[in-house]
């Protein structure tokens, strides 16, 4: 995330995931900024944990900090699971001083958007206001997220398979918006 000189906050990277009944799949562009530009292959930023694979966008320190909180979560299959994890991030940025609260009271960190995919295939976001919620077939996050959102909703029509969805929404994203940019970084995850 950056913020540019009227000081509107903008989002950087593309992170989309989408399932069907056997996989799903996790990807991400390569592009990294700093706020000014554009360092393109960057590298990934899909991760993997135990409960399965994460993508991250948002400050690179913010993952540093709630690192340690996601490699102690076995699995995220469940609501209460995915509160615990919740309730570990925000302690953890409590701890390292980034206790922030919203015009709402509600916590907030801008600096983070996480979409994760369990090792059984459930997909999940995780808001700035560490609200999470259960996607059905599809989701992302990041600056590109709403193109790549249309062109995974456009895709279910065409029947197209998760992978090519999640490669279908990362183009979407990097073909328009300027803080994204390919290559692409696809990865597996089986439904257990």
């Amino acid at each position: 995330m950056w913020i540019d000189f009227c000081g509107t906050v903008r989002r950087m990277t593309i992170i989309c995931a989408a399932r069907d009944s056997e996989k799903a799949w996790i990807g991400c562009d390569s592009a990294g900024t700093d706020g000014w530009g554009i360092q393109a292959d960057h590298g990934t930023k899909l991760h993997k944990a135990k409960f399965g694979w994460l993508g991250f966008t948002g400050s690179y320190r913010t993952l540093q900090v709630i690192h340690r909180s996601l490699r102690m979560v076995e699995s995220i299959d469940g609501l209460g699971e995915m509160e615990g994890l919740v309730n570990t991030i925000d302690g953890a940025l409590k701890d390292a001083g980034w206790s922030r609260t919203s015009a709402t009271g509600l916590p907030e960190c801008k600096d983070l958007k996480l979409l994760l995919v369990s090792n059984c295939g459930n997909i999940w976001t995780i808001q700035s206001d560490l609200s999470y919620l259960k996607h059905k077939e599809f989701g992302a996050v990041g600056a590109g997220y709403q193109l790549a959102l249309g062109a995974m909703y456009a895709a279910r029509f065409w029947e197209m398979e998760s992978e090519k969805m999640v490669e279908l929404g990362i183009e979407a994203a990097c073909a328009i918006v300027a803080s994204c940019a390919l290559p692409r970084v696809i990865q597996e995850v089986s439904n257990r």
